[in-house]
């Protein structure tokens, strides 16, 4: 994947999480597993462990999706980066 894309694919994952709602179903989600991890008998470990997994599972989801947008405010830099060089670049080409 080119810094173009990056940087695009970075600019979805970003309205999906932040304006299409993604980021607080992922909050009400994560909540829910762990009320129900709290609310589990003193005795059931298994459940106590589904939630734990749920929860782990739902940070690294979470995490991915961030380091997706992260990954493109990166390569958007990278890309600014170059345009500054050549743009110079081409400046003093044009004074030679």
């Amino acid at each position: 994947m080119n810094n173009e894309q990056a940087v695009a694919k970075a600019e979805r994952f970003h309205r999906w999480y932040e304006e299409d709602g993604l980021k607080d179903a992922l909050q009400a989600i994560r909540q829910g597993y762990i009320d129900g991890m709290i609310n589990t008998g003193a005795k059931d470990n298994e459940a106590r462990e589904k939630y734990y997994t749920a929860i782990r599972s739902m940070d690294n989801i979470e995490g991915h999706i961030l380091s997706v947008i992260g990954g493109g405010k990166i390569a958007d830099r990278e890309l600014k980066r170059i345009e500054k060089e050549y743009s110079q670049s081409n400046i003093f080409n044009l004074r030679k």
